[in-house]
């Protein structure tokens, strides 16, 4: 048996060493010919991609980002705390501590051993053999040539060699040169992102005015979500652009081909990149669906109406025309029943954010993987505007309901009149009450100081938080007001 086993690990060695030898023109340690080490690294909880080899030495807390090699004869002390990046590359033999015992020996075991956290950003080459002493941290996009002692931090992009090492010059490759164009909370948070790490130049910003024209209402649109991204700018010392005139204004284009950008990043923006800008830098945006479903304006809003159960958010690249392009990464979020359009535009929110954190270095670093969209799952829906949340009370309670919640605030809300005043329904729930007469679809009656309006299909809601004229008040209130001794009121159809 014994014979059996060790023949069946000649045959499996004598095959993998044939394969690495064609394909890496090297030779292993035996370990590290029969362990996968893309599997090691996920037991590990290392990111996706990375790769770590069996004779590596992993010790206490480690984390590894993705797509990163771990060479051979690696030792990663993690005791006090390691952290490496993404798509970095830790050569064979070398050593990162996170804890020494220089004290704890020089002082014959009377001293603790010292720790501190060890960080080695993304982007990084480490060289054979380099020893990485406790606490320090290396920046992003560095390159630590071989046999070199580190003993003190590194900055970003720099060349770094000897013992002790000491920084020699610049890596050759540059950051690129970002232009963001947004005006809503999340693109907000995209910029924070951008800015805040090492690994990209946002050398300006276009954004729009709080109220702003848009082909579907020149006359001006309330930005609900808005986020003040020249206040942001001005900060952070970015040339930032308020646009007024709309993107095909060759003043602008000219400000912005000035700026010689080598990309544009589009979040929370609501007008069509033209093609002239396309041709002067690829565009990427996030896009509150599942692409190429619900496509156009108000993804979020459309679906809820709708009733579905599902939706999500696509980061792809822009393409000619309406959310077109290939896809970089889409995340689903559920749609609950209790949901309203602020607690799943949060979630989406919280899933865009880290979409675009995630795969944004592989789009500087060109890694990804761009997938088509299948033009034969697309829906297309329009842009809408306060004057369409009037409520169709000929409509089943149900959809009334969805229709609500999906225009309420910070949205102009879902909105019905009575006499010559606009009520404005924020709040309301299907009901299950079992009433002796069912109201009339849009009549509006009371029991037990609860307000109840009739809908389609002999269903009711009940009203729970109104505004009358775009001010709110209590819904007992406003009926109280507005009832009939003889009639119940009805709302206008």
């Amino acid at each position: 048996m014994i014979k059996d086993l060790l023949s069946q690990l000649k045959s499996l060695w004598q095959k993998r060493h044939s394969e690495v030898e064609k394909k890496f023109k090297r030779t292993l340690p035996f370990a590290d010919y029969i362990v996968d080490r893309w599997e090691k690294a996920k037991i590990l909880g290392f990111g996706e991609g990375s790769s770590v080899y069996d004779s590596a030495l992993i010790i206490g807390d480690v984390k590894v980002g993705e797509e990163t090699w771990i060479g051979p004869f690696v030792v990663l002390d993690g005791s006090g705390g390691l952290e490496i990046g993404s798509h970095c590359s830790i050569s064979s033999g070398v050593q990162v501590y996170s804890h020494d015992s220089v004290n704890w020996a020089t002082s014959g075991g009377k001293s603790s051993y010292d720790y501190a956290e060890t960080r080695i950003g993304s982007n990084c080459f480490i060289g054979p053999n380099v020893i990485i002493s406790k606490g320090v941290t290396i920046g992003d996009g560095c390159v630590i040539g071989a046999n070199s002692l580190v003993l003190s931090d590194i900055p970003p992009n720099s060349k770094a060699v000897g013992s002790p090492c000491r920084v020699i010059g610049k890596t050759g490759k540059s950051k690129p040169r970002i232009i963001f164009i947004g005006a809503s909370t999340i693109g907000l948070q995209c910029l924070e992102i951008m800015t805040q790490s090492s690994l990209y130049n946002v050398v300006g910003a276009i954004t729009l005015p709080e109220t702003f024209s848009i082909s579907y209402r020149p006359e001006g649109v309330k930005n609900v979500l808005f986020a003040d991204i020249k206040k942001y700018c001005q900060s952070h010392d970015i040339n930032c652009i308020v646009m007024n005139e709309g993107m095909k204004d060759p003043g602008l284009f000219e400000r912005v081909k000035a700026l010689s950008p080598d990309l544009f990043i589009v979040v929370g923006w609501y007008h069509l990149i033209p093609k002239s800008w396309l041709d002067l830098a690829p565009a990427y945006g996030l896009h509150a669906s599942l692409l190429p479903d619900y496509t156009g304006g108000a993804p979020l809003v459309w679906a809820m109406i709708n009733g579905e159960k599902k939706t999500g958010i696509t980061f792809f690249q822009l393409g000619d025309g309406t959310d077109s392009g290939p896809i970089v990464a889409q995340e689903s979020v559920n749609i609950n029943q209790e949901d309203t359009i602020a607690t799943l535009y949060k979630r989406i929110e919280d899933k865009g954010r880290n979409l675009f954190k995630e795969h944004l270095p592989r789009i500087i670093n060109g890694s990804m993987d761009l997938k088509p969209q299948d033009e034969s799952k697309r829906r297309v829906y329009p842009n809408r505007s306060p004057e369409d949340g009037k409520i169709e009370w000929t409509l089943p309670a149900d959809k009334i309901y969805d229709f609500v919640r999906a225009q309420t605030k910070p949205y102009p809300g879902a909105f019905s009149e009575l006499g010559s005043n606009k009520v404005t329904i924020w709040s309301c729930r299907k009901s299950q009450e079992d009433m002796i007469k069912r109201p009339l679809p849009s009549e509006i009656v009371e029991a037990d100081q609860r307000i109840f309006v009739g809908c389609g299909q002999e269903s009711t809601l009940e009203i729970l938080k109104i505004a009358v004229n775009n001010e709110d008040v209590p819904v007992y209130d406003w009926w109280v007001k507005n009832m009939d001794s003889k009639n119940n009121p009805k709302f206008n159809i």
